[in-house]
């Protein structure tokens, strides 16, 4: 329509429609036209009326250019509501004033996009920013990306340069709607503002938008560099911790791009998930590690990205590892598929990282030689690529585990890789080495040099904020955390170091930083106790050999003060139950030898005049009670039976089937088996092996309750293996043949129930037993 035709028609309107209505008909329509949508709620809260219904109807019935739009709502005709609003907004004394209540209504209604329209009515942008700025990250997850771009672009160009986060929000918008160029010009204006107020946060903001744009665009060398300056701008100078800064800036990523997943997987997501699950486990985060990897594997194989595949296996892998049980056979199948997706794509410099992932891998299993072969591979492939940091690392790896299996060349090995970091100004890289070479001298004997880089470590930690090192299981962190405990038991020593080694002993070994006895030393490794089956014992993953015990009543000590360990036991009942032959004299003289003689096969780097970690003494009892450190499979028994009789109770059967299952299958053998005619284990048998059938029994009905039934029978016959006269187990038989409609196989376990019990006991089945069998025949 022309101005010329546009100017007419007002003009008719005024006079020939506005002009013949009453005057509060008149009043109302030109008050009522700054509404987009006419309420009667609303326009009596507004307008400060209570006859807006009335009105509204009146308006309908003359026919005044008014739609209904539902029950009680109606909107104006453009054209008539583009006339009222140019009248009133000449006319009206209170136009701004009613716009500015109607933004408060609808704020308090929660109807945003009616706050914005009645500020921009009037002008005032700046409050417009203000609400627009609130709304931006809810409209971004929920994809309401259209509509924020459209409110943005109604805002003067001054008003943006005045909010810069706008800026920010048109990228994230434009970048999630893959309109790349213009998120890029979009992040370029906020950084730019961003640096004028030198605001470090929102430059890092700015570039990490950048980033994300290269990524989703497939052009990861171009990402690296704005994610580089990001992590400057975001370090504090009292906290560099480079790690963090990646992973918030990651997780964001994470968090922007997963709205649109649900349409395409992007990019950024796929590469952000894969990132995070190398910084979760350098960080000692298993969990998370092996969340993001899994996440990232699943998003590789669906973009159809060959190559990014092999990096997740690559991280699955490391996940692996750092998981409180670590699965290393799925760990190095990870590996394998890796490699071989990476000699498909004939990129050969891609395996570095398996091999280095493979050298942990073997080096922390006991298996040097193969360590050594992975590092040898990896180190070929990356001295022809130039990758520094991943020949660092390599070289981390292999004096990780050189320290771990007592290799001489050890400490070579790790002051290159050290060198190497320093290059490369690497703190994580360098405070790794310095925790190795700590483990190292002090598993050496030489408390210190140790000393010397525990405290260069600690340094680092503290400086950096890298704590995970020193209180969780990390990818080139001791697979045995316990290792860890000498290096902060060192720094507490330390007067410079003694707050920040308490603290961290506090976070990641709460019962030895509380344990006075354990000021100075810790064997430096955890111990491993069998007691089902023949007693065993292992110093990390180096099993005590017969010959180590030195004297034949040590591990029978052992044994004994195993099998009474939530109690302290006197000298002269030990002397009792160990030397019954000999005077109290003589006893004395076997009890002192034979008690040092199990320390140092427990403990053969204490130091002199030390007290033993393991058997504590009190006066004259003694007791097997290290405050953390040591690992009892007869202790995880009894535990994890407790923890399934809780979910069991809970309704939980798939949890307690599980913890069942575990639990079984640590009685390997009757407990303590080779001193089966020892008075002093005989009570502790026979509970154990009750608790163990009756868990077995539990557990055969669990899988019954589950239709689990060929395990559950399995699991029958296994108890009746070790016990034939186990009648519960004859019962959960015949339940399972019952329900397979297995006649013949339930005649013939009751017949096998009263055969056995009658050879063995000569007792008859007990009466349930037999009522059972009779129901299950009916």
């Amino acid at each position: 329509m022309s101005s010329l035709s546009r100017e007419a028609l007002f003009t008719y309107l005024a006079d020939e429609v506005l002009a013949r209505q009453p005057a509060a008909i008149q009043a109302f329509l030109l008050r009522s036209a700054i509404l987009a949508e006419l309420e009667p709620g609303a326009c009596d809260a507004i307008l400060g009326l209570t006859t807006s219904a009335t009105l509204l109807r009146a308006l309908e019935r003359r026919g005044l250019f008014l739609t209904a739009t539902g029950a009680g709502r109606y909107r104006f005709h453009p054209l008539f509501h583009a006339f009222l609003q140019e009248r009133a907004r000449a006319t009206l004394a209170d136009w701004a004033g009613l716009h500015r209540r109607a933004a408060a209504y609808f704020q308090a209604a929660g109807a945003d996009e009616q706050v914005l329209y009645h500020l921009l009515a009037i002008g005032d942008a700046a409050s417009a920013a203000r609400v627009l700025e609130d709304l931006a990250q809810r409209w971004l997850e929920h994809g309401r990306l259209i509509t924020l771009l459209a409110w943005i672009g109604q805002l003067p160009e001054a008003t943006l340069r005045a909010h810069p986060q706008l800026l920010l929000a048109r990228g994230d918008a434009a970048r999630l709607l893959a309109r790349f160029e213009q998120a890029l010009q979009a992040y370029a204006e906020a950084g730019q503002l961003y640096r004028a107020r030198t605001d470090l946060a929102g430059q890092a903001q700015a570039l990490r938008g950048q980033a994300q744009v290269y990524l989703d665009t497939v052009q990861p060398a171009r990402a690296e560099e704005p994610l580089r300056q990001a992590f400057r701008l975001l370090r504090p100078a009292q906290c560099a911790e480079r790690a963090a800064e990646a992973r918030a800036l990651l997780e964001a990523t994470v968090r922007d791009t997963g709205a649109a997943m649900d349409e395409r997987p992007t990019e950024a997501h796929r590469e952000a998930t894969m990132l995070l699950a190398l910084i979760c486990a350098l960080q000692g985060e298993s969990d998370a590690a092996l969340r993001y990897a899994r996440q990232g594997l699943a998003l590789a194989r669906q973009l159809g990205a060959t190559l990014f595949e092999a990096v997740a296996h690559m991280r699955v892998g490391h996940a692996l590892q750092v998981l409180a049980q670590p699965d290393a056979s799925a760990a190095n199948q990870h590996y394998l598929q890796a490699m071989a997706l990476a000699d498909a794509l004939g990129i050969p410099r891609t395996k570095a990282e398996s091999y280095m992932g493979l050298a942990l891998l073997h080096g922390f299993n006991g298996d040097l030689a193969a360590a050594q072969a992975a590092v040898r591979e990896g180190l070929a492939i990356v001295e022809r690529s130039g990758d520094a940091w991943v020949a660092a690392l390599l070289w981390t790896a292999l004096g990780a585990v050189g320290a771990v299996g007592g290799a001489p060349e050890t400490v070579a090995w790790l002051h290159e890789a050290h060198q190497r970091f320093q290059r490369g100004a690497d703190t994580y890289g360098q405070v790794v080495v310095q925790l190795w070479l700590a483990i190292w001298y002090q598993r050496a004997g030489q408390p210190a040099q140790a000393a010397q880089h525990a405290c260069a470590a600690l340094a680092l930690v503290h400086r950096h904020n890298y704590a995970g090192l020193l209180t969780a299981t990390t990818l080139f962190g001791p697979r045995d955390r316990m290792m860890l405990v000498p290096v902060l038991l060192a720094g507490r020593s330390d007067a410079r170091w003694s707050t920040v080694a308490q603290h961290l002993l506090a976070q990641g070994f709460s019962a030895i930083a509380a344990d006075p006895a354990a000021r100075t030393y810790h064997p430096g490794s955890t111990l491993r106790i069998q007691t089902f089956g023949p007693l065993r014992v292992w110093r990390g993953t180096a099993e005590i050999e017969p010959r180590a015990w030195q004297r034949r009543k040590a591990p029978q000590m052992l044994g004994l003060l195993l099998t009474h360990r939530h109690r302290w036991l006197l000298r002269e009942q030990i002397c009792e139950w160990l030397w019954p032959e000999e005077d109290a004299a003589g006893a004395a003289t076997q009890f002192k030898v034979t008690l040092n003689a199990l320390n140092t096969a427990l403990e053969p780097a204490r130091p002199p005049r030390t007290p033993p970690f393991y058997i504590r003494r009190q006066g004259g009892a003694y007791r097997f009670c290290p405050p953390d450190g040591a690992w009892l499979d007869v202790a995880e028994f009894e535990a994890l039976i407790d923890a399934a009789q809780t979910h069991l109770a809970a309704g939980d059967l798939g949890a307690a089937q599980q913890g069942l299952a575990t639990a079984v299958s640590l009685y390997r053998d009757d407990y303590l088996s080779e001193y089966v005619y020892e008075d002093w284990a005989r009570e502790e048998r026979e509970r154990l092996r009750g608790c163990y059938l009756e868990a077995a029994t539990t557990l055969a009905e669990v899988l019954a309750r589950q239709n689990r039934l060929a395990e559950a029978i399995q699991m029958g016959e296994v108890i009746l293996a070790r016990d034939p006269c186990w009648e519960p187990a004859y019962s959960v038989l015949m339940r399972a043949y019952a329900h397979q409609g297995n006649r013949r196989q339930v005649v013939a376990t009751y017949e096998r129930c009263v055969r056995n019990l009658r050879t063995y006991l000569d007792v008859a089945p007990l009466p349930q037993t037999r009522r059972l069998y009779e129901v299950v025949m009916r």
